[in-house]
């Protein structure tokens, strides 16, 4: 008889126990569908939007980070007086562009390319405009030439080069083909 009232007793308890478990797992499970409920709302809820439009709304984000998605290389190498001086008149500029975008096609880029001393000082900089298409994860070969004085050319010992603007190609014509 003793054993019995101890068992039931000990049944009660895992009852009690498995009881208190389940109200924990149901409140656990509430909090997560209020916490879902929040990120849902707080990310904008599940809109569903065409493809045009989450077209668009990349193409929007493309277009205010434009120089950031556009990158590359750029070459130089002297043009010399004559075949037999060499005092440098200008330089032949190559470029090699990248468009790192998934959907946007630029053109009308304008870079500028400046160019150092050893002390990392300014020795000059110049602006040139590229009137390309660059399509999507596309790539361009652009080169031109720029007048320098040989005073120039000896005094810098590198350079880097940015991009300063580029237009969205609103028509996207370089994508049609």
């Amino acid at each position: 008889m003793k054993r019995l009232l101890s068992d039931s007793i000990l049944i009660k308890k895992v009852k009690i126990k498995f009881v208190t478990l389940l109200k924990i797992l149901a409140m656990i499970k509430k909090i997560i569908l209020v916490i879902s409920a929040a990120l849902l709302i707080a990310c904008g809820g599940n809109s569903s939007k065409s493809e045009f439009e989450l077209k668009e709304e990349l193409t929007e984000k493309e277009c205010s980070r434009a120089t950031e998605l556009i990158s590359g290389k750029l070459s130089i190498k002297p043009i010399y007086k004559n075949l037999l001086s060499s005092k440098v008149k200008g330089m032949k500029l190559e470029c090699v562009m990248h468009n790192n975008s998934a959907v946007s096609t630029f053109k009308d880029i304008k870079a500028r390319a400046t160019f150092l001393s050893k002390t990392g000082a300014i020795v000059f900089k110049k602006e040139f405009d590229i009137y390309e298409f660059i399509k999507p994860k596309g790539q361009i070969k652009y080169r031109t030439e720029v007048s320098v004085s040989n005073q120039q050319w000896n005094d810098f010992k590198s350079w880097n080069w940015t991009i300063i603007d580029a237009i969205r190609d609103p028509y996207n014509y370089a994508g049609r083909a």
